[in-house]
């Protein structure tokens, strides 16, 4: 049994399953509520957050109040009904329930925020107990909280899966709460190889990609493209490409109309140049790989390309998922 599906409808889905750091970022922000009817709507699970109060409060030195408590059960609550797919469970105060139990009921968790509100009870010996559980971690400290945030850059330099959120922007939870739920749905996720993979021999790595991402690398021959291209009706072509790329055209100086008609059926379609500016173009030049990337020219050449400025998210993503950025062109970078 076949399920037809349209050029525009595969994007979408690739966009809305594949382009998953995209759409959980953007998810996050209120302006994005206006755009995402236009989305296909996936059966993507639910990702359950464990959150965690860590420390006594009110009286004592240097402690947050104690009705800060209730101010983040609701914020929580309020940002999973915004978000729609996710889901805060637990919270639990440290003292008085013990580590130990609350770090056995976060194995049913797919990740979790830790609140620091104060080191009585809820310094870095602590939250490291839940952090070895190994879950990607979130921990909020906002300032005058104890001296315990010395401490937590340690778990950064350890490469455990935390991003560490020293700030009084709580606005900061909504933003990596929607990246949290990033390694769920690539879990989800097939990626679309069209012909032989080309690059590093971990990215051409299904078992590779499986392991670190928990998506599945999917290789489509060429041959089946070529097939699925000469099938297209040419005036359905004509249609696509009207609609898709002339009529949305400010000006259009070349490929002549009947050559970008042609494009709809054919798999090498108009190349895309881009033009970017990096921090330092010679670091770049002579950094070009930083030594993780070798081999032939596809390999060392051709990248993944996203419009935007989304270095610090895709920083936070890497710490979520206990990977590393490396920044070719930019300050270098110890260890």
């Amino acid at each position: 049994m076949s399920h037809a599906i349209t050029r525009r409808e595969l994007l979408g889905a690739a966009a809305a399953a594949g382009g998953t750091l995209l759409a959980a970022h953007l998810a996050s922000r209120p302006a994005f509520a206006a755009e995402e009817a236009a989305w296909p709507k996936l059966p993507l699970p639910p990702v359950k957050i464990y959150k965690v109060y860590a420390g006594r409060t009110g009286q004592f030195y240097m402690a947050r109040p104690t009705e800060e408590i209730a101010k983040f059960e609701k914020y929580f609550a309020d940002l999973e009904q915004k978000l729609g797919n996710v889901k805060f469970i637990g919270g639990d105060q440290i003292p008085p329930t013990d580590v130990a139990q609350v770090a056995a009921k976060m194995a049913e968790a797919d990740a979790a925020i830790l609140i620091h509100l104060s080191g009585h009870g809820g310094d870095a010996p602590v939250l490291g107990k839940l952090i070895a559980v190994g879950l990607p971690t979130a921990v909020f400290a906002e300032p005058f909280g104890g001296h315990g945030w010395m401490y937590f850059p340690q778990w950064h330099k350890d490469r455990k899966k935390v991003v560490l959120l020293p700030t009084t922007d709580w606005a900061e939870i909504d933003r990596v709460v929607g990246l949290m739920r990033v390694p769920v749905w690539l879990r989800q996720t097939r990626i679309l190889s069209v012909g032989t993979p080309k690059g590093t021999a971990a990215a051409c790595s299904a078992e590779a990609i499986k392991k670190l991402l928990g998506a599945e690398l999917v290789v489509i021959p060429n041959t089946r493209i070529m097939e699925a291209m000469q099938a297209v009706d040419p005036k359905a072509a004509e249609a696509e490409a009207e609609d898709y790329w002339i009529s949305q055209a400010k000006e259009i100086i070349e490929p002549k109309r009947q050559e970008i008609i042609e494009t709809s059926t054919s798999p090498i379609a108009c190349r895309t140049q881009f033009t970017t500016q990096v921090k330092d173009a010679r670091r770049m030049f002579l950094n070009w790989g930083a030594d993780v990337i070798q081999g032939d020219v596809m390999t060392l050449l051709h990248r993944v390309v996203f419009y935007g400025d989304y270095m610090q998210p895709v920083a936070d993503l890497a710490d979520l998922m206990g990977l590393k950025v490396i920044e070719e062109g930019g300050p270098a970078v110890a260890g």
